[in-house]
């Protein structure tokens, strides 16, 4: 254990990154010198952007693997003593750059983690991922797009355990446009899994029940900070500075570059960036300047659809 690169990360087998997304960059950039092109450098998870984060500091050689969606959920406890671990993913998915790779990472990942691993044609299964950047974005738009930020009230409602129907109707048309973008793509991307496929359901009703009666993910509370009078959206949570930015945002900008129309995935943006004070998307829906300060393919000059699959390939 040490806060110098060069002791823990020289000689290194794999590098995990199991750090919030926005200090990916500044991460990569501390242990570029002492990172072997040939060393694994997993994304846990490897969505928000991580493949283009690690394309812009280390370069075009470097493996990377990236986890579809995170192995445990958790729940912090004591900040920096105690995490809670109140579930643990039955299977996980993984894809590599270079993409041929992928069954290789996914036995060594399966004898290191004990859960088992399937290998994924292509890297944009993992930017696509219908896990957390478009789950929680839902959930928040659902319950605040007729909303102002300075909202107060009296009761904080439990962020799972009372999902409702439009959280839901809203999370499965955010991935009925992560569809259309995987469609697009000239490439096989028929691994990823449907919402109702993962969920085991065939209705938008039964994902609301299911979600609410997922075990692992109780007593979790809306992100709300506490004000007189009762509780206010808290903005600086993950849910808002991780799952938006990093997660649908970047989605979004895969859309730009393959060209197809994202309708719930622009209403959320536009509903976020207005709290958030950013421009992600313009008056025209293109992606904007707050978008092209993230770890956007766009700032590869990545720029159509055969482009972006060859760069991951």
């Amino acid at each position: 254990m040490s806060d110098d690169p060069a002791d823990v990360v020289t000689d290194a087998e794999m590098v995990i990154l199991a750090i919030p997304h926005m200090a990916r960059e500044s991460t990569l950039r501390r242990i570029a010198p002492f990172l072997d092109s040939g060393t694994w450098l997993a994304g846990v998870p490897g969505f928000g952007g991580l493949i283009w984060t690690a394309r812009l500091v280390l370069g075009p050689d470097q493996r990377v693997l990236g986890l579809q969606r995170v192995p445990y959920v958790r729940k912090v406890v004591s900040y920096g003593e105690v995490v809670w671990v109140s579930g643990i993913r039955p299977q996980l998915f993984v894809a590599t750059v270079p993409s041929a790779e992928a069954p290789k990472a996914a036995i060594l990942l399966q004898a290191m983690l004990n859960i088992p691993t399937k290998p994924l044609n292509h890297f944009l299964d993992v930017c696509l991922s219908n896990s957390n950047p478009i789950f929680h974005p839902s959930r928040l738009y659902s319950l605040w797009t007729r909303e102002t930020s300075d909202l107060v009230w009296r009761h904080r409602p439990q962020f799972y355990e009372e999902w409702d129907e439009p959280a839901s109707r809203v999370y499965l048309a955010c991935e009925s446009d992560l569809q259309a973008i995987a469609a697009s793509c000239p490439t096989d991307l028929s691994d990823r899994q449907t919402l109702l496929e993962h969920y085991g359901v065939k209705t938008s009703s039964e994902v609301t029940e299911t979600i609410r009666r997922i075990a692992a993910l109780r007593d979790r509370p809306v992100p709300m900070r506490e004000v007189d009078g009762g509780w206010t959206p808290d903005l600086h949570t993950y849910y808002f500075t991780e799952d938006i930015p990093y997660g649908i945002v970047i989605q979004r900008a895969l859309a730009e570059i393959v060209k197809v129309s994202t309708p719930m995935l622009d209403e959320v943006i536009s509903w976020a960036q207005s709290w958030m004070k950013k421009t992600w998307l313009d008056a025209g829906g293109n992606i904007a300047v707050d978008a092209l300060s993230l770890p956007v393919p766009q700032r590869l000059g990545v720029r159509d659809a055969k482009d972006l699959v060859e760069v991951l390939r």
